[in-house]
């Protein structure tokens, strides 16, 4: 019994995309897809003292326009230090100083306004 040669077919499988389309581009700019660090910003406004909360740490102002960083007033929650929070009250109005982060602000100074 005389045995056929053996015959390999080889198959090249071919891209999934219909023949005479361009390939799609690839993104090349690593850059776009890096994490950036976020740049610090200072602040300073006048605002009154809406609460005042040391279990969380923050400090709510009801607060003027804030020109360094292009904000219109507004209601807002800073971060302090405890001891910041001595000497100013619920309802008093204060001038603050503040650094933001991005997301985050956080009370550098703040000042019981005189009369």
């Amino acid at each position: 019994m005389m045995r056929a040669p053996f015959t390999m077919l080889l198959v090249v499988a071919g891209c999934s995309k219909p023949a005479g389309q361009p390939p799609q581009p690839v993104a090349t700019n690593a850059m776009a897809t890096m994490a950036m660090p976020k740049a610090t910003k200072f602040g300073k406004g006048t605002g009154t003292i809406t609460s005042i909360d040391p279990a969380t740490g923050t400090i709510t102002l009801d607060h003027g326009p804030i020109a360094e960083l292009g904000w219109p007033a507004m209601t807002m929650s800073f971060g302090t230090k405890a001891a910041m929070s001595k000497g100013v009250a619920l309802g008093d109005n204060v001038d603050f100083e503040f650094v933001w982060d991005g997301s985050n602000a956080e009370l550098t100074r703040i000042a019981k306004q005189h009369k």
